[in-house]
């Protein structure tokens, strides 16, 4: 049950700021994607892998900091020592 509501929230996040992020990587993206595109070729590859990449990026730096969240829980909890 936990794990179930943990997700549906994710996702109710990730829907709820899909607009901020059209709004402030739409362009960006569409200008990186087709500048990478030669002319005629369809620029989905690009969008495909662009967003890939930043997907990987944004989970990579999540666990990072999560990690590092979990450590600065255990250096609190041995401070006294």
């Amino acid at each position: 049950m936990l794990l179930t509501s943990l997700v549906l929230s994710a996702a109710l996040m990730g829907l709820a700021g899909s607009p901020h992020c059209l709004a402030m990587c739409g362009a960006a993206s569409t200008g990186v994607c087709r500048g990478c595109t030669p002319a005629g070729q369809s620029a989905l590859p690009a969008a495909l892998a662009w967003s890939l990449g930043r997907v990987l990026a944004y989970a990579g730096l999540g666990a990072l900091l999560g990690a590092g969240t979990q450590w600065l829980a255990w250096a609190a909890q041995a401070a006294p020592v």
